[in-house]
């Protein structure tokens, strides 16, 4: 079963490891810590995944090339096998297929900018405007993705939002879930955007926006996107304190605690583990992560 919590104050925490990157997550509004379940097309990260990144440039602005749409696809290659080889020391079968979406967008940012369109995820109606934005991308986009041998009938010809395209994606490569990530050029001074929409909302189907390239933050996006979440927490300072000590001694090298370390010193901890769907039980210990939720602990 796939697990999924909300977690505010991301930006802060991105902000205090690299001053020139902005990251932050469109549901990170109030702080709530309560745990959902089974709210996405990514269920549980096992069986054949399916990666698909959109590359987008704005209308006026720097383009993408195929060189640099080859580094990235490179970098995911390596997030991809950082996350296979964790999953065969857990004992789950877990292959990746990735394929970068054959055309490039030009249709931008839903916000004009990176800022603009954080401040859109500050409410809901700016996320609405987000899912249509991207809705648009994949509206705009679904010729592009051609229809594959494997496919098979029915077959959506004419897919109008981001969950008709994945169900086309699905059927077109044949695997059991899929991670759409949409793939934007950073600003100048380096400022990044890194996001999912939608964490707790059961309407909208799950997808990334970034515009990183390096291995270990993709493959963070990729887990946030089958149920991780963000191990940082904005909680009263006595309670932050023993939740720090807490995850440095048990998950000192998890990526969904330290996201911004070195791909090949991080791991996957046990309450990501139960999150993605690789464990049914957690042990008690952990707790004191899921503030206000429901879990399968250990008795």
């Amino acid at each position: 079963m796939r697990r999924k919590a909300t977690i505010i104050n991301w930006k802060a925490f991105a902000f205090s490891l690299l001053a020139l990157v902005v990251i932050g997550c469109a549901t990170s509004v109030k702080l709530n810590h309560e745990w959902k379940r089974d709210l996405n097309v990514c269920k549980s990260l096992k069986g054949n995944v399916l990666v698909y990144p959109i590359f987008v440039s704005e209308k006026r602005g720097a383009v993408w090339t195929k060189d640099e749409i080859a580094t990235y696809m490179d970098s995911l290659k390596v997030a991809t096998d950082w996350i296979t080889n964790q999953a065969s020391k857990s004992g789950m079968e877990l292959s990746f297929v990735n394929v970068a979406h054959p055309r490039v967008s030009k249709s931008g940012l839903p916000g004009k900018s990176i800022d603009g369109t954080y401040s859109m995820t500050e409410t809901i109606l700016g996320i609405g405007k987000i899912n249509k934005h991207y809705d648009g991308i994949t509206k705009k986009e679904f010729n592009a993705a051609k229809r594959t041998k494997e496919a098979k009938a029915p077959y959506i010809s004419r897919p109008k939002t981001k969950d008709q395209f994945v169900s086309r994606l699905r059927n077109n490569y044949q695997v059991e879930s899929v991670a759409l990530m949409f793939i934007h050029k950073p600003e100048k001074n380096n400022k990044h955007i890194i996001f999912c929409p939608n964490t707790l909302s059961a309407k909208e189907m799950e997808y990334s926006v970034s515009s990183f390239k390096a291995p270990n933050l993709i493959a963070e996006q990729i887990l946030e996107l089958f149920g991780a979440a963000v191990l940082h927490y904005d909680v009263k300072k006595k309670k932050q304190v023993k939740i720090e000590e807490h995850i440095e001694k048990h998950f000192p090298n998890d990526i969904m605690a330290k996201p911004m370390q070195n791909i090949r010193k991080s791991e996957i901890g046990d309450v990501t583990k139960y999150l993605i769907g690789w464990t049914s039980e957690l042990d008690p210990i952990h707790e004191i992560l899921m503030e206000g939720g429901k879990v399968m602990v250990k008795k």
